[in-house]
C-alpha cells in the first residue's frame, strides 16, 4: 500500500498523518527476548560479544516489546526519505501514567535491571509515585461479570471526584465484545436512577444483536445439519416465530415434552438421513414422531402398534391444534430441504426468501429494523446481478454463503463515539484519545490473541517487514491504549478461578507493563536505596517493587455483596445499594452449623400417609422440597440429539414395570414388547431387541412370583385415624385377602423396606390383621401381623421423627440406615459406607452432611428407633415359601 501511495504521490500531493509514540529514532531497538536468543546463539557459537560494542539497543523496554509493527512501519516510511513535520508533547512525570508516556515518548529506560547481567544500570533516576496517584491501576476479579460490576463502581467513583469528566471521555475496550456485551447490558442496562451511566457497545454485527436475523441464519444453516430436537427446539423458541405459529409459553412447553417423550432425536426423515451417507431409518426422526402423535390421536389410548405405528396417545381435543402448528414447521423445513438442492434463478431465490420469512416470523415494532436488514441484503444481491445481467440459475450453496456472509459482516446501529461511555473491541483505529481508558478481560492465554498458523501459509515462515501478525497487533494496540489514556488507565483481568479461587495469571502484556513500572518508579514513603552492594541493590529494588505492585493492584472479593465493600476497606467500595442489606447479614456472627439449627415448629393438624411415606424414602429431600420450598434439581429433562445406544436405569425401571403391569393384568407382553421396540425409546438393532428382551424376561418372572398373592377381590379402604395430636389419613392398598401386597420392577433397597413397613403399620392399626407383601427383582420378604396398640404406637413414633425432619433436616437416610442396621461386622460395614459416601451425587445430602463424619452418629441412633421395630416383624421369603 505504501507504495501505490508514493507512486500516487506523483500525480497529487498525500499527507501521511501518523502516530509515533517515540520523539528519537527507534528503528533499531529491539526487545530483550531477541538479545537474549541473540547472546545465547553467540555463546553456542564461541563469538566473544564482548570483544566488540552491542550493535543493537534496547531503548524503553515497552516500546522494544509491544511497538513492533509501529517500528516496522515508521523505518518503512524512513526508507521513503519523506519531508516530515514532528509534532510531539512535552514531558510530563507528574503522574505514574504521564510518566509512563513520557519514558516511552523519550526512549528512556529508568533504572533497570540488565536482563543478560542481573545488575543495576543507571540510564535516568528513578521517579516517585505519589499515594492518591490512581492514574494506573489494576483490578483482578473471578469471572468477567465481576470485571463489569467492578468496572461500574470504579467509574462512578471517577465520575463523581471528577466533575469535569464526561461518559464520552470513557472508552472500555476488550479483546471480543461479544463475549462481553450480556454482562455489560445486566449491569449498566439494569442500574438504579442513580448509578445509571449512558453507554454504548459498538463492533457487534448484525447477528449478535438481533434474535431475528440470528435465528434466520440458523435455518439457514439447516440444510447441512442434522435436524436435532434440540437445535429446532431453540428455533422455535424466538418470540417472532412462535407467534407466527399461534404458541405461547405453555403451548410450547407443551410440544416439548410430546417432543421429549415421542422419541424425537433427529433428522426430518430416513430420505434426510440417508443425503447424509447415514443408513435411511425412520426412528427417532421427525417424522417417526409426527406419525406416533398423530396415530395416537386418532386410535387414542392403545398399546399396541398399528402400521408398524406405536402410537403417543397423549394428544386429545384441541391439543390437535398445537399439533397442526408443529406439522406447519416441520414441513417448511421440509421445503426448505428440497428448496436448497436446487438452482434457481436469482428471481426465484428472492420469492423464497420472501415467502420463508413472512412463513417463520410474526415481527412486532422491535424485529422491522432486523427484518429490513435481511430484505435489504436480498435486494443489494438482486441488484448486483441484475447489474452485470447475469440471468443464469445460482446454486444453493452459493446464496446461502452470500447471506451468511453478508448478515454477519452486517455491523450494528451503536456508532463508535456517540457520546457515551463506548464498550468496544480492541482492533485498530481506536488509538484516539480518552481521558479514561479502560482494558477489560487481560487474561493470560486471551490477550495478545492467538491464530493457529496454517500450513499452507508460507510468508508466516519467511517474513518480512511490513507483514501483519495478529500477536504484534495486538501487542501494538495495547501501547496505543496506554498512549490514548490522559488521565487513567484501567485495567481489569481475571485473577483468581471462581472455582476454586486459585491464581490466574494476568496477560503478558500487563505482567510486561507492571514489571517495568516498579523497576523504575517507587512510592513516596519508601526511600530509594544508596546501598553501593550491587545484591542489596536488588533485594532493596524488588522490595520497592512489590510495595508499589500492592499500592497499584486491587484484589475483588467473589461476590459483590461481601462486606468488605460497605466497611470503608482500603481500596474497596460499592455504589449497588442492594448488596447492602446482604452484606450486613452475612457480616454479623455466626455459630458452628448454623443452618443446622432447627426451624419453629407449626403443629400438624392432618397428615397423608402419603407423605409420611414420601419423607421416610428421602428424609433430607423432604425438608428442603416441602419445608423450606427449595429444589436443587432442574426437573425439567433435557432434549437430546441423539437415539438411545443404550436404556439408563430409570428406562429400564419403566420399561420392566410397563411389561410386569401387562403380565399381572393377563395382556399379551409380546405385542407390548414390540410396541416399545417402535417407541423410540429404546436401542435400535440388537442392542435394543436384548435389553427389551431381559426386562421382559425379569418382568415375566416377577410377575409369576406376585400372582400368587393377588387371589381374591382387589380393595382399597380409606383411614382417618387421631393420632398423635393429629389425623393420620390415606389409603390402605392394595389389600387382597392375603393382605396388601406390594411390589416393584427394581431391586429391593432401605427405601423398600421402609414404605412397606410404614403402609403395614397403617394398614395393621386399622385392624387389619394379615402380613404385608413385598416382591422384587432380587428379594421377596413380608411383615408378620401387628398387633393395633403396637402399630398405633410405632406409628406415632415415626410420626414423632416425622415432625423433627421438619424443623431441621433429619440425619438418616433408609438406604445407609439399613446397611449399617443390617451388617454382619459394624465396623466394615460402617469403613465401606465412610469410603463410598462422596458417591452420592445428590446435592440435598452433601448440603447439609457434606462429609461421613456428619451423619454416621445420627444413622446410629435414628436406626434404632425405625428400624429396630421393622426388624422384628420382618420374615425374608425363599423361593420355596413363594411357591
Amino acid at each position: 500500500y505504501l507504495q501505490a501511495l508514493v507512486t500516487l504521490g506523483k500525480r497529487c500531493d498525500i499527507h501521511l498523518m501518523v502516530a509515533n509514540p517515540c520523539r528519537q529514532f527507534w528503528s533499531d531497538i529491539v526487545d530483550r527476548r531477541y538479545l537474549a536468543n541473540l547472546a545465547r546463539h553467540e555463546r553456542v557459537s564461541g563469538h566473544d560479544r564482548a570483544a566488540e560494542p552491542s550493535l543493537y539497543q534496547q531503548g524503553n523496554p515497552l516500546l522494544a516489546s509491544m511497538g513492533k509493527l509501529g517500528r516496522d512501519y515508521l523505518y518503512m516510511l524512513g526508507q521513503m526519505e519523506l519531508p516530515e513535520v514532528q509534532l510531539f508533547t512535552e514531558d510530563n512525570h507528574s503522574r505514574l501514567l504521564t510518566a509512563l508516556q513520557s519514558d516511552i515518548l523519550s526512549l528512556r529506560n529508568r533504572r533497570a535491571v540488565d536482563p543478560q547481567m542481573a545488575s543495576m544500570s543507571a540510564d535516568e533516576a528513578r521517579l516517585a509515585v505519589t499515594l492518591d496517584d490512581t492514574s494506573v491501576s489494576l483490578h483482578s476479579c473471578h469471572s468477567a461479570m465481576r470485571e463489569v460490576q467492578v468496572l461500574q463502581d470504579q467509574l462512578l467513583a471517577m465520575l463523581e471526584h471528577d466533575l469535569d469528566l464526561e461518559p464520552r471521555d470513557i472508552i472500555v475496550m476488550m479483546p471480543d465484545v461479544s463475549l462481553y456485551s450480556p454482562f455489560v447490558e445486566a449491569v449498566f442496562g439494569q442500574a438504579s436512577a442513580g448509578t445509571y451511566l449512558p453507554f454504548s457497545i459498538s463492533d457487534r454485527n448484525a447477528q449478535q444483536e438481533s434474535p431475528i436475523i440470528a435465528n434466520f441464519l440458523s435455518v439457514l444453516s439447516l440444510a447441512s445439519s442434522r435436524y436435532g430436537a434440540s437445535q429446532l427446539l431453540e428455533l422455535m423458541s424466538l418470540p417472532a416465530l412462535l407467534r407466527r405459529y399461534e404458541l405461547d409459553e405453555d403451548k410450547f412447553a407443551q410440544l416439548r415434552h410430546w417432543i421429549l417423550e415421542s422419541g424425537i432425536k433427529w433428522g426430518l426423515d430416513g430420505q434426510n438421513r440417508a443425503e447424509l451417507s447415514l443408513p435411511n431409518f425412520s426412528q427417532n426422526s421427525w417424522q417417526f414422531g409426527l406419525d406416533r402423535m398423530f396415530a395416537g390421536f386418532a386410535l387414542g389410548d392403545v398399546d399396541q402398534t398399528w402400521q408398524g405405528i406405536a402410537p403417543y396417545s397423549e394428544i386429545e381435543g384441541l391439543d390437535a391444534a398445537i399439533l397442526g402448528q408443529l406439522y406447519r414447521f416441520v414441513d417448511l423445513l421440509q421445503q426448505c430441504r428440497q428448496q436448497f438442492t436446487q438452482s434457481s434463478p436469482i428471481e426465484q431465490w428472492i420469492s423464497f426468501f420472501n415467502q420463508l420469512l413472512d412463513d417463520l416470523y410474526a415481527p412486532d415494532d422491535s424485529d422491522l429494523a432486523a427484518l429490513e436488514i435481511i430484505y435489504s441484503s436480498l435486494e443489494s444481491l438482486q441488484t448486483t446481478l441484475q447489474e452485470v445481467h447475469y440471468h443464469q440459475p445460482i446454486a444453493a450453496e452459493i446464496v446461502l454463503d452470500y447471506l451468511q456472509q453478508s448478515l454477519s459482516e452486517q455491523r450494528s446501529g451503536q456508532r463508535f463515539l456517540s457520546g457515551q461511555i463506548n464498550f468496544c473491541t480492541l482492533m485498530p483505529m481506536r488509538a484516539i484519545p480518552f481521558k479514561v481508558v479502560c482494558l477489560l478481560g487481560m487474561n493470560d492465554g486471551d490477550y495478545p490473541r492467538s491464530v493457529p498458523p496454517m500450513g499452507f501459509d508460507l510468508m508466516a515462515e519467511h517474513t518480512r517487514k511490513g507483514d501483519r501478525s495478529r500477536r504484534d497487533d495486538d501487542r501494538y494496540l495495547f501501547l496505543e491504549a496506554l498512549l490514548s489514556a490522559r488521565s487513567h488507565l484501567y485495567i481489569s483481568y481475571v485473577g483468581r478461578s471462581i472455582a476454586d479461587n486459585s491464581h490466574r495469571a494476568p496477560s503478558v502484556l500487563i505482567s510486561e507493563l507492571f514489571e517495568y513500572a516498579q523497576q523504575a518508579y517507587f512510592l513516596c514513603d519508601s526511600s530509594e536505596s544508596s546501598a553501593n552492594d550491587n545484591s542489596k541493590q536488588l533485594l532493596e529494588l524488588e522490595r520497592q517493587g512489590q510495595q508499589l505492585m500492592q499500592h497499584l493492584t486491587t484484589e475483588h472479593p467473589l461476590s459483590p455483596y461481601h462486606i468488605s465493600y460497605f466497611n470503608q476497606s482500603a481500596g474497596l467500595f460499592s455504589y449497588a445499594r442492594q448488596w447492602l442489606p446482604i452484606a450486613e447479614l452475612n457480616a454479623q456472627p455466626q455459630q458452628h452449623n448454623s443452618f443446622l439449627q432447627p426451624l419453629s415448629e407449626n403443629p400438624l393438624e392432618q397428615l397423608e400417609l402419603s407423605a409420611l411415606i414420601d419423607f421416610y424414602r428421602q428424609p433430607i429431600r423432604y425438608f428442603f422440597v416441602h419445608k423450606l420450598q427449595v429444589n436443587f434439581v432442574d426437573d425439567e429433562a433435557v432434549i437430546e440429539d441423539e437415539e438411545p445406544f443404550a436404556l439408563s436405569g430409570l428406562d429400564n425401571y419403566i420399561s420392566r414395570d410397563n411389561l410386569l403391569r401387562h403380565a399381572l393384568a393377563g395382556r399379551d407382553t409380546d405385542s407390548y414388547s414390540q410396541f416399545l421396540s417402535r417407541s423410540g425409546l429404546m436401542p435400535l438393532g440388537e442392542a435394543g431387541d436384548k435389553n427389551l428382551a431381559k426386562n421382559l424376561h425379569d418382568g415375566s418372572e416377577l410377575a409369576e412370583k406376585i400372582k400368587p398373592l393377588l387371589a381374591g377381590k382387589l380393595r382399597r379402604l380409606a383411614f382417618d385415624l387421631p393420632l398423635s395430636g393429629l389425623q393420620l389419613q390415606g389409603w390402605i392398598e392394595p389389600l387382597y385377602d392375603i393382605g396388601v401386597v406390594k411390589y416393584s420392577a427394581a431391586n429391593s433397597s432401605g427405601r423398600s423396606y421402609i414404605s412397606t413397613w410404614i403402609a403395614h403399620l397403617a394398614a395393621c392399626a386399622n385392624g387389619c390383621s394379615h402380613p404385608t407383601y413385598f416382591r422384587a427383582i432380587n428379594e421377596q420378604f413380608h411383615f408378620r401381623p401387628v398387633g393395633q396398640e403396637s402399630a398405633l404406637d410405632y406409628l406415632s413414633q415415626l410420626i414423632a421423627i416425622y415432625q423433627q425432619g421438619l424443623v431441621q433436616p433429619l440425619a438418616w437416610l433408609p438406604d445407609l440406615g439399613w446397611s449399617l442396621f443390617n451388617g454382619e461386622d459394624q465396623d466394615k460395614t460402617r469403613a465401606s459406607l465412610e469410603k463410598n459416601y462422596n458417591l452420592f451425587n445428590d446435592p440435598y445430602i452433601h448440603r447439609v452432611f457434606p462429609k461421613w463424619t456428619d451423619i454416621a452418629s445420627g444413622l446410629s441412633l435414628l436406626n434404632n428407633d425405625i428400624l429396630t421395630p421393622l426388624s422384628e416383624y420382618l420374615v425374608i421369603d425363599t423361593e420355596e415359601a413363594n411357591d
